[in-house]
């Protein structure tokens, strides 16, 4: 599945919420409860003119991501990405998860913050001037699978456009096949879940991961 969207700039304000940290670069932490969900996905960023430092950006790209519970509860946590892009957010609470923002140092020290109010499905990432991410968003695009909630490959492209008016370009996929970006660089990759089970076999989320992958190639059949 692809979606693509241009995101044109807006203000807005929301009220904040209960925070937390997490990181792929530390492992996965073990489920600590049989309902408790694990939140994977992958991020890059492509400057194709945006500044005049053309590159591609995958490591150490900072995330927000914004949660609402079973029960209700609203709740917000930040990740980063490893040095492929994937980022991952283990052991949360049941519920469901979407990318509420990104950001990122660009150029030559350029700060960029990317935000979605995460209202509908025609909210886009706005290209935000601040690094404060005000969490909330009633819009949760993919559905979770057996605890696990997959939130694809996220491929944003920074261009001479933003300059001018500040939309942003992005496209997601749940696998990439021959995707080539702007320096020439072609992606090829499964489903994210994938990336996790190879890289940790041991981890207490091995069986939901799998189980994730085999019911999108059971609903595809």
């Amino acid at each position: 599945m692809k979606l693509s969207t241009i995101a044109i700039i807006g203000l807005f304000f929301l009220p904040a919420i209960f925070l937390q940290c997490a990181s792929t670069a530390g492992g996965l932490k073990e489920p600590t409860q049989n309902d408790n969900m694990l939140v994977v996905g992958r991020v890059i960023v492509e400057d194709h003119g945006y500044t005049e430092k053309r590159a591609v950006y995958k490591k150490n790209i900072r995330l927000a991501i914004m949660g609402k519970a079973t029960n209700g509860k609203e709740m917000g946590y930040w990740a980063t990405t490893d040095e492929e892009g994937y980022f991952s957010l283990p052991d949360v609470p049941e519920g469901e998860y979407a990318l509420k923002g990104v950001q990122l140092s660009v150029g030559y020290g350029d700060f960029v913050a990317l935000d979605n109010r995460l209202k509908s499905s025609n909210d886009a990432y706005l290209i935000s001037r601040t690094d404060n991410v005000i969490f909330n968003g009633e819009y949760f695009p993919y559905e979770p699978i057996n605890r696990i909630q997959s939130l694809r490959h996220t491929i944003f492209t920074l261009d001479v456009t933003n300059q001018r008016i500040l939309a942003v370009r992005y496209n997601t996929y749940g696998e990439l096949d021959e995707i080539k970006l702007h320096n020439g660089e072609q992606l090829d990759a499964g489903r994210v879940e994938n990336y996790f089970i190879e890289k940790y076999p041991e981890s207490g989320w091995q069986a939901a991961l799998e189980e994730s992958v085999q019911a999108e190639q059971r609903r595809r059949r």
